[in-house]
């Protein structure tokens, strides 16, 4: 097993040959990056009243006003934001020209797809 952290190591295997002799080589390894993150997935819809909501813009909050992504409802009136990494955060989308807005918490676990719902409302 690799160790979790960048830097020079050692690393020993084990040979063993078809009349069971075995032997050892060690050898140094330098890791140059540090394994990817496990992130997770946001996958949501926007509506107001019963209709789904196409074209309007989503963004991701970390804490309130920082926007951390930025995506747009498609036909279907679906949202996506991929790689995220696990936490709490808040989706926001809002109507300009209806003057509506909505929000909704979710939480991100590693490897998994969050779903949510926003819900448009002056």
């Amino acid at each position: 097993m690799l160790p979790d952290q960048i830097g020079a190591c050692d690393v020993t295997a084990q040979f063993t040959n078809a009349a069971g002799l075995v032997s050892f080589a060690t050898t140094p390894l330098t890791l140059l990056n540090s394994l990817p993150a496990a992130v997770g997935e946001i996958r949501g819809a926007v509506v107001e009243g019963t209709r789904t909501q196409a074209g309007l813009e989503v963004t991701l909050e970390k804490t309130p006003g920082a926007v951390l992504n930025k995506t747009k409802t498609d036909e279907h009136g679906t949202f996506v934001f991929s790689n995220v990494t696990p936490g709490a955060y808040t989706v926001r989308a809002v109507k300009p020209d209806a003057n509506r807005r909505g929000a909704a918490p979710v939480k991100v676990e590693a490897g998994q797809t969050a779903t949510v719902g926003v819900k448009l409302a002056l």
